[in-house]
């Protein structure tokens, strides 16, 4: 009984086991609360450049194939939110497309697009090393397009703009992703020496499909109906740059 005791001491940390000095309960206290300051939650802020192909060839009929010639697909930037705590990591970004403006139909006629898209990545990190991070990531997103006509002509008679109306029509389409991060960490140097802060590249690759198969649209005042639909192509990419910040 006597030596089982002693062996229940031993384990509690309260009596020291041969060849180690007794453990001070303060210090167990002290590196206690220091775990609990710190769960391992990193923030980050990045920058992505995103691509996502699609054609609108149903609409070719009612708008002109000289606009869904040109509105086939998104290239997307703009900024990402996240924070990783304990290898999970959810972020928000939002992101804009390139603005085309030129003239085409006989030169009277300016197309003009503007592409953009927000929404969530959610993740968890399967490789978290000192030189790169691997994550599954699964974002929900929402892609829109605004597509504008207008006469070349900065000046038009009243009577040709009632004949000839401006198109402004605002594409909206709820779409999901499934696939793989890959993250390799570049370290920061500071006075020649390498230190624990670090920078990312990164480069995603995945599958995309459609949350709903019917596509949303509105004019300037109305909620369009149709039944035509915006065809995706299941394969998408991304490349980024991202800076963790640990002290917030």
């Amino acid at each position: 009984m006597k030596h089982l005791c002693m062996l229940l001491l031993c384990l509690s940390g309260m009596m020291p086991v041969q060849g180690q000095d007794r453990m001070d309960p303060a210090d167990t206290c002290t590196r206690v609360e220091l775990e609990s300051k710190n769960p391992g939650i990193v923030w980050r802020i990045g920058f992505n450049l995103d691509f996502v192909f699609a054609d609108f060839d149903d609409f070719a009929d009612v708008i002109g194939s000289y606009n869904t010639d040109m509105i086939h697909d998104f290239v997307l930037t703009g900024p990402e939110a996240g924070v990783l705590i304990s290898d999970f990591y959810a972020g928000v970004f939002v992101e804009l497309g390139y603005l085309y403006d030129y003239c085409t139909y006989r030169d009277s006629l300016v197309v003009n697009q503007l592409s953009s898209e927000y929404g969530v990545n959610l993740g968890y990190d399967i490789i978290s090393s000192d030189k790169i991070r691997l994550t599954p990531l699964l974002s929900f997103r929402i892609l829109r397009l605004r597509l504008k006509n207008y006469d070349n002509d900065s000046k038009i008679p009243l009577t040709q703009y009632m004949n000839d109306r401006d198109l402004d029509l605002r594409f909206s389409q709820s779409a999901v992703t499934a696939g793989l991060n890959l993250d390799y960490k570049i370290y920061i140097k500071k006075d020649g020496e390498v230190t624990e802060s670090y920078w990312t590249l990164g480069l995603y690759g995945g599958y995309i499909g459609k949350l709903d198969k019917s596509i949303w649209l509105w004019s300037q005042g109305n909620r369009l109906t149709t039944d035509r639909m915006m065809n995706l192509n299941h394969f998408t990419f991304m490349c980024s740059v991202s800076f963790p910040i640990n002290d917030l």
